[in-house]
């Protein structure tokens, strides 16, 4: 209970300008494995506990880009796609609704050139007053139907409030 509370506490990113946070449930057996800021942005990770950010098997990642809600959830996803596209050639972008004005991608790389390995992306864009948060879960692994729906929830779950 109290690493649920602490990954919820986490994942609350608090938009200064607009005073918005950007919740999502916390999955059991997740630890906070990285936390960073440049400036205004801020970037969390989580890993099942026992693994790393650098040795994982499931990943949720938040990266709030401050200043950036301005350019829209489908156009800073399809900037975000480009990018992922070009670290791993091949793989293959599918759109996955989150509602009217989420962007959501599903990104397939069956063999990611950094580590050797299949890689799957579930990602969704969310807009908080003026920045931009990307929340994604990433498999180092093809994911079962099942556990590409599991990442779906958490990522349908997110919620922009104040």
């Amino acid at each position: 209970m109290r690493i649920s509370l602490l990954l919820t506490a986490l994942l609350l990113a608090v938009s200064p300008v607009a005073a918005q946070r950007l919740t999502m449930p916390s999955p059991p057996g997740f630890v906070l494995g990285y936390e960073g800021r440049q400036g205004a942005n801020l970037v969390r990770e989580f890993v099942p506990r026992g693994q790393t950010v650098h040795n994982y098997t499931r990943m949720i990642s938040s990266h709030r880009v401050a200043g950036m809600g301005r350019v829209g959830e489908k156009n800073f996803a399809i900037e975000w796609v480009k990018r992922h596209l070009r670290r791993c050639p091949g793989a293959t972008p599918i759109a996955v609704p989150f509602g009217t004005t989420a962007a959501g991608i599903r990104i397939d790389c069956r063999r990611h050139p950094a580590t050797g390995r299949p890689e799957t992306v579930i990602a969704r864009a969310v807009r908080a007053g003026p920045d931009m948060f990307l929340v994604f879960v990433t498999f180092r692994y093809m994911p079962a139907p099942r556990e590409a729906q599991w990442a779906c929830g958490q990522l349908g779950a997110i919620a922009v409030t104040r």
